[in-house]
């Protein structure tokens, strides 16, 4: 490609940006020779899409069941603007001469937009794209993305701070004779269901056995769902689940009661979902398994817990390292309340996403050669002082 493009943003390098703030940047174009072409267009969009094949029973015309490769999509617009930076007044054909091009663009974001987020069967995305119409050749099509963090402040609901709690108990039998085998009663906490990256989520993991089965292993995890849902052909839903952190303890001595107790690091993650998406929804939960000696099944316990962006503040504000470059800016309160003076709404810093396992792959336009810049979303990742920690 005898072209090349470069986009950066003037409010923030990094390219992070909250949903109904200004995006402004530049576009540099370079061509290295004569280009015949339409049109040089500038589109700033946001979006998601899923997609995934799935094998289905058919009914062959001879009566022979068959199976049909289905591929399920489906596709949320949330904005779209494009400028023209070179066109003729007729709309025909014209040459664009080989030279350094420069274009400055501005848009405000919409109020409400989810978070960015790449997963398995797809993607909430946002980008800026310069696209080369050449008629009867492939369009030049570069691609810039950018990082949408949509706030989601975990003070604004007192139900982030109420503490979790599940149990689960199983029953055993006595083989080949009368009477009760006793039980296992497993149980889990939390002490708030409220979390945000960089900070650590305390588990207490109860266990009561009242049987004479042993068990030797239990793990305690952090773990990311997510739903895709399609609309095409017909509503269905695909899910993805991720191990973020993982505690495992094995189980040397047989007690009848023990307690363990770990804290569960949450690394760069996107937000939980709050009903902003409507094809893509991310949840969080903390599963503890406990793994039995035999033929029984393990037991497990399950506690929804919610990321969100701005931490929950249990007593005074906490210190954080600042970094001055990020896109948001000290506030005062939140929502009307004071602690010590100003309390941080910007994190200290915008980490890339850890990555796991096969990334939603778009696919390409036929009639595009597209060059794209490598892209993760970052996320804001609180760094608590030692005091804090």
């Amino acid at each position: 490609m005898t072209s090349s493009c470069s986009i950066v943003f003037f409010e923030n390098p990094e390219g992070v940006y909250s949903p109904g703030q200004i995006l402004s940047g530049r576009v540099n174009l370079v061509t290295k020779k004569v280009k015949a072409i339409k049109a040089v267009t500038v589109t700033i969009q946001g979006y998601a899409e899923v997609e995934w094949t799935g094998e289905e029973p058919q009914s062959g015309a001879d009566g022979h069941s068959d199976t049909e490769t289905i591929t399920f999509s489906a596709r949320d617009n949330y904005f779209s603007t494009q400028t023209n930076l070179f066109t003729s007044e007729d709309g025909n054909r014209f040459d664009l001469m080989p030279g350094e091009y420069e274009f400055d663009f501005q848009i405000k974001l919409p109020d409400q937009l989810p978070s960015s987020f790449c997963g398995k069967h797809g993607e909430i995305r946002y980008e800026v794209v310069c696209t080369i119409n050449r008629p009867w050749r492939f369009n030049n099509v570069f691609k810039h993305p950018f990082t949408i963090v949509s706030a989601a402040n975990l003070n604004v609901n007192p139900i982030y701070q109420q503490p979790v709690d599940r149990s689960t108990i199983k029953y055993f039998s006595l083989i080949c004779c009368c009477g009760d085998g006793g039980n296992i009663l497993l149980t889990g906490y939390i002490p708030h269901s409220g979390f945000a990256p960089g900070q650590f989520v305390p588990v207490k993991a109860s266990i009561k056995n009242l049987s004479k089965i042993e068990y030797h292993e239990v793990k305690i995890k952090l773990i990311q769902m997510t739903e895709f849902r399609s609309c095409n052909p017909r509503p269905k839903s695909n899910y993805e689940k991720i191990v973020v952190t993982l505690k495992r303890f094995d189980i040397v001595d047989q007690l009848p009661e023990r307690e363990l107790n770990c804290n569960l690091s949450i690394p760069p993650l996107p937000p939980s979902s709050f009903s902003t998406c409507n094809i893509i929804e991310i949840s969080y939960l903390v599963e503890i398994q406990l793994k039995t000696k035999g033929i029984h099944t393990n037991m497990f316990v399950r506690l929804p817990i919610t990321i969100g962006t701005v931490p929950l503040f249990l007593g005074a504000a906490p210190e954080y390292s600042i970094v001055t470059s990020q896109p948001l800016s000290l506030q005062r309160g939140v929502n009307g309340n004071q602690f010590d003076g100003l309390l941080l709404t910007a994190p200290p810093s915008y980490e890339e996403a850890m990555k796991y396992g096969p990334q939603y792959i778009r696919k390409t336009d036929e009639t595009e050669r597209v060059t794209q810049t490598e892209f993760t979303p970052k996320y804001p990742v609180y760094h608590y002082s030692s005091e804090n920690s």
